[in-house]
């Protein structure tokens, strides 16, 4: 897994954390060169990255969270 840079969008803070990237303090070029000179000074583990985001974000996983929000609607 790779590292990344996000802006401050909505669910950022539930995406990214300080083990798979860095969330930039606004938009401009100013602050996502800020965000990217503080991720290059980190270790990441490309590994531990790469399984969170099969964990979180695969297909799979998402349509099974799919089913259970209709599950839970229905019932």
């Amino acid at each position: 897994g790779t590292p990344v840079i996000i802006t401050p969008v909505s669910g950022a803070e539930d995406m990214i954390d300080e083990d798979n990237g860095v969330i930039a303090d606004g938009y401009s070029p100013v602050d996502i060169s800020k965000a990217i000179k503080v991720a290059s000074g980190r270790q990441y583990d490309s590994q531990k990255i790469r399984k969170h985001a099969i964990e979180c974000y695969s297909p799979k996983h998402i349509a099974k969270q799919y089913i259970d929000v209709y599950q839970r609607v229905l019932n």
